[in-house]
């Protein structure tokens, strides 16, 4: 599951699109507080996450996801229109493992998505044999 976290729902359908294509199910909402809610009860495997937003803003809302042990592995995903080296600073400072502005190659996107879902992922160890 891939949190998308965007004030703008055209985006959030689009992304969502996209990814859903590609088989990974979506869930989105618009606001940071909504983001950090719903990660703490349902664990996405990603989040995208939008910096400029109504309420707290995604750097703000990124830091609080990562002081929250519940939250805290979940990796971020920042993809922004802001594009200045401070905001791509700021974004990592706050906890984000990746950085992307719009517009986004979208197949670049979703398989930086999946291989950071892939890493994140460990498999169980293998058995011992007696």
């Amino acid at each position: 599951m891939v949190l998308i976290v965007d004030d703008d729902p055209v985006i959030c359908d689009v992304l969502s699109v996209i990814f859903e294509g590609e088989g990974l199910e979506t869930h989105a909402v618009y606001r940071g507080e909504d983001a950090i809610e719903w990660a703490k009860g349902h664990s996405p495997q990603a989040i995208i996450l939008d910096l400029m937003m109504p309420g707290i803003d995604g750097w703000e809302t990124c830091r609080r996801l990562k002081e929250d042990p519940r939250t805290a592995r979940i990796p971020v995903i920042v993809l922004t229109a802001r594009v200045t080296e401070r905001d791509r600073n700021l974004s990592l400072w706050a906890g984000a493992e990746l950085f992307f502005t719009k517009p986004v190659q979208s197949d670049n996107l979703v398989g930086v998505v999946k291989r950071t879902i892939e890493s994140t992922v460990k498999p169980p160890p293998p058995a011992l044999e007696p």
